[in-house]
């Protein structure tokens, strides 16, 4: 009988040594899941914040309008000028964001394929229309040497420009699609 007695105690001393080994495996097992996880979770998540478009906080400074005696046309304004202010957040960059300037009752211009120059914090951007029936002389100015870095590709819609119509500025990332800022301005 003795014998029996110490195969005994030998098992179970020997399945007390067996439970902390699948501890630790498990502990293992564990940690590299949740590590794949967080990892996986991670990439996807930096993948997504450099698909996002620019955020730029956008005003409108000024807006003039002209109807000079010599304008034969009757359905409205001659030119328009509008003057944009970069308040804050993220430069556009003229060579990767398309602009569309649209007016209630009258046309649209869709503006794209600038050069790589900024529209950064504390800068002006004009934006010249002229009766927006040709893409001719239409241009968005985001420096102040004169230089244009955008000219119009033409007109999308509507007949061109008209009296105490609203105003509609939208830029858009062209990487993304995604709207940077849309902004409303009255003549």
């Amino acid at each position: 009988m003795i014998p029996n007695t110490v195969k005994s105690k030998s098992i179970i001393q020997d399945e007390g040594a067996v439970s902390p080994v699948i501890g630790v495996i498990l502990m293992v097992a564990i940690t590299v899941i949740l590590a794949a996880v967080i990892g996986t979770f991670v990439l996807g998540l930096g993948d997504q914040v450099s698909q996002t478009a620019p955020q730029a906080s956008i005003t409108v400074d000024s807006v003039s309008t002209s109807n000079p005696e010599s304008d034969t046309a009757s359905d409205g304004i001659d030119e328009a000028t509008i003057t944009l202010k970069h308040g804050g957040g993220d430069p556009i960059v003229a060579s990767e964001t398309e602009i569309k300037v649209s007016q209630d009752g009258g046309g649209s211009v869709t503006f794209a394929g600038g050069s790589g120059d900024e529209f950064s914090t504390a800068d002006t951007a004009v934006i010249f229309l002229d009766e927006v029936d040709s893409a001719n002389n239409e241009y968005i100015d985001f420096t102040d040497d004169g230089s244009n870095e955008y000219e119009a590709n033409g007109l999308t819609s509507g007949t061109g420009l008209v009296d105490g119509g609203t105003f509609t500025i939208t830029f858009i990332d062209t990487a993304s699609g995604q709207i940077i800022s849309e902004k409303q301005a009255n003549p």
